[in-house]
């Protein structure tokens, strides 16, 4: 009673040579094509020369057409051993499939192994030969998502109306239970995920396929090459691929905003994660010129219809370079990058009550180790409890306080480092976020993100608010510390009973502030058998400001030092210096430099919280200048000096 019975008889009678032809034809070729279109695949992102490129790609080309002859070229061997299906009975199968549901004709092609855009008339022909075969996952492809309620209702109500042998058909393909009813049918079959073989798809791409339609470039050799480095080069780009702008938008773009007076144009937009990249020649002269541009075009862009939904930068191919590139010397020539609109996405920001959460968590960190400094010593711990047990005000007011100091005084040291980037960013123009105070486990404080709304105009905007605050907070650190040695000295034995200490071993961590504080106290305070160092509040904070403000110069993610990093190096070279970094800080931990774990655990916290490059700025072009370059030599100098560890 089985509609093919015919079909199962004359599989029997296959002989071991008609069978074995049409595996090979069937499988074997197909996967040996799918093998080496994924190995051309990545000889293509491998390779540096555009010829080599060119040449892969043409052969990748041949490959696909090749793979959509095989849909219909792939069975002709299965012909010779069966009778072809009567045109009767294919007229009435496409005439039942037909009517149909539009969702359930496309579960009718899915189970076939097929992809939704083939024809009706081949799902019927592979019903009929191939019906016991199971295809290979790699010839279908994933539904569309945009389906709606009524889709569905529809398709239930049509899975309720095939006859009951159609029916249990389905339900065995999917295996699911004969009992199962068509709403969980429908559920089951928009949840089906077939594997992903592009392998060198980039992670954001993979993402948008989770919730969005599968685009077609998404599947496209040179998109994915071009997406790769903005995905490792700038991921905040990569971040607004949901923000895309319409090939619409991006036409009036280059319609309305550029002109051959100001950027000619060389070719089309070129489609890449996140936007587009537009290439051509900045007609504008002048040592500024780049700047005079973006200023030009963001004149133009404010008055127009795209203000809002579009943003461009300009700066330096993200494209790795061809060695004809190189021999050319037109590697890293300038290109237009022009992307959506969405600060949330580009700089990561939190929602208003968790940045609350973290300013909180870093406030209770920086009283809690300070509380912790006053009572580290045994002295002072005994004198707190004999204070708490005789309600000694005067004593434990005394405790207190020291705790409130040092907490104060971090707190100051971070207040000048801010107070230092908002001065150039209200110098500059530059639209900033509150800053969001990070706590420390072994430093109550490691400092605070302060990150931007907007763009920066260029990169000596994004240098000069990077080192300004650190500066401020280095001097800051010293001021404190020297005021409160100072402090100290002139204290009598009976008040230093009462002072905070840090550990010994935190101290020598610094070359330079335990320098600094073995010129006021002398050599014989790291001779002693203890542990910690008494230091007055002061002296305290100035001391833990000194590393907290030269470890956010370190040339790691989008701190303060990796945004210098980019304004002087361009994004290849702060890349590696991150990389390199972070790689030294292990070895420095692994041979035993970093005792108090200050590099390690700040390390972490950047791997965690800051380890991928700041966003572009609009114009990347134009260098930060010589003289930035020497304020950064001279700021490295004191970084050195500060986190090297005393001899």
């Amino acid at each position: 009673d089985f509609p093919n019975a015919s079909y199962v008889e004359q599989m029997l009678k296959f002989n071991n040579e008609v069978l074995q032809d049409f595996v090979n034809d069937r499988y074997v070729e197909k996967v040996k094509k799918l093998k080496e279109k994924e190995r051309l695949k990545k000889q293509y992102l491998r390779s540096k020369s555009r010829v080599q490129k060119e040449n892969i790609k043409r052969r990748m080309e041949q490959l696909e057409q090749e793979q959509e002859q095989d849909k219909f070229a792939a069975t002709q061997s299965f012909y010779r051993g069966l009778q072809p299906m009567p045109d009767e009975e294919l007229k009435a199968r496409l005439d039942a499939v037909g009517s149909l549901p539009t969702l359930l004709q496309n579960m009718y092609k899915v189970q076939r192994g097929l992809i939704i855009t083939d024809s009706i008339e081949l799902a019927a022909q592979v019903e009929h030969w191939d019906q016991q075969i199971q295809l290979l996952e790699q010839l279908g492809m994933p539904l569309n998502n945009n389906v709606t309620e009524k889709d569905k209702l529809d398709a239930r109500r049509g899975f309720e109306e095939l006859p009951e042998i159609l029916r249990s058909y389905l339900l065995i393909n999917m295996k699911m239970p004969l009992n199962s009813t068509s709403e969980q049918v429908v559920d089951a079959f928009m949840d089906l995920q077939l594997p992903q073989t592009i392998n060198s798809l980039p992670k954001e791409i993979i993402e948008q396929m989770k919730d969005q339609e599968f685009l077609p470039e998404y599947n496209d050799i040179e998109f994915i090459e071009r997406s790769r480095f903005i995905e490792d080069l700038m991921p905040s780009i990569a971040a607004l691929e949901k923000e895309r702008p319409s090939p619409e938008e991006v036409d009036q773009f280059m319609n309305t905003i550029l002109d051959q007076k100001t950027f000619g144009l060389r070719s089309k937009p070129e489609r890449l994660l996140g936007g587009y990249l537009i290439r051509g020649m900045n007609n504008l002269r002048g040592d500024d010129a780049s700047d005079k541009l973006v200023e030009v075009l963001n004149q133009r862009l404010a008055n127009s219809s795209l203000a809002g939904k579009l943003q461009f930068f300009f700066l330096p191919d993200p494209v790795s370079p061809t060695i004809e590139d190189r021999e050319l010397g037109t590697a890293f020539e300038p290109v237009l990058l022009v992307t959506g609109v969405s600060p949330k996405l580009m700089y990561r920001q939190l929602e208003t009550k968790k940045k609350m959460d973290i300013s909180l968590f870093g406030l209770l960190s920086v009283f809690a180790f300070s509380f912790g400094a006053c009572l580290i010593t045994d002295t002072t711990t005994q004198k707190m409890q004999a204070a708490l047990g005789t309600t000694d005000l005067v004593t434990i007011l005394q405790l207190l306080g020291n705790a409130i100091s040092i907490g104060l005084g971090l707190l100051f040291i971070q207040l000048i480092h801010e107070l230092g980037h908002r001065i150039v960013a209200l110098q500059n123009k530059m639209d900033v976020g509150f800053p969001n105070l990070i706590g420390s486990v072994n430093l109550g404080l490691i400092g605070a993100i302060t990150p931007f709304n907007a763009p920066p105009k260029n990169l000596k905007y994004l240098f000069d608010f990077s080192i300004v605050g650190p500066i401020a907070g280095l001097f800051t650190s010293i001021g404190l510390l020297l005021l409160g040695l100072e402090e100290m000295i002139a204290l009598d034995i009976s008040q230093q009973e009462y002072l905070p200490a840090l550990p010994i071993e935190l101290i020598r961590s610094s070359a330079l502030g335990s320098g600094i504080i073995e010129s006021f106290l002398g050599s014989i305070v790291f001779q002693t058998t203890s542990s910690v160092l008494p230091l007055s509040p002061l002296a305290i904070a100035g001391f833990l400001g000194l590393i907290t403000n030269a470890l956010a110069l370190l040339p790691i993610g989008h701190t303060d030092g990796g945004r210098i990093a980019l304004a002087l190096f361009g994004r290849r070279g702060a890349y590696l210096l991150n990389i390199l970094f972070v790689l030294m800080i292990f070895l420095v931990k692994v041979f035993g430099s970093d005792e108090s774990n200050i590099l390690l655990l700040y390390a972490i916290f950047t791997l965690f919280w800051q380890r991928q490059l700041e966003a572009p700025v609009q114009n990347e072009v134009e260098d930060a200048g010589e003289i930035r370059g020497y304020v950064a030599i001279l700021s490295t100098l004191i970084v050195f000096l500060v986190l090297l560890p005393m001899p």
